[in-house]
């Protein structure tokens, strides 16, 4: 899903542009540049190369930034 956020949101307001509710239980952001992702042309690859990160609630958002989150339940 392709959702914009605005600049320079933290990745905590990022997870709440899909619901409100996902920034309670926010643990985490898994972060790939869309270069990378692209480059590697799958998240799989990225990962095994290198080039995803773990990143805070309070990480800036990139504008080309693929994000996945985590989250406890």
């Amino acid at each position: 899903m392709w959702l914009p956020v605005h600049k320079e949101a933290t990745a905590l307001e990022a997870v709440g542009v899909t619901h409100t509710g996902n920034q309670r239980g926010f643990v985490k952001a898994e972060v790939i540049g869309f270069e990378d992702l692209a480059g590697a042309g799958s998240r799989a690859s990225t990962k095994s190369a290198g080039k995803a990160c773990i990143q805070g609630k309070d990480c800036i958002m990139r504008d080309v930034d693929v994000v996945e989150s985590c989250f406890n339940t």
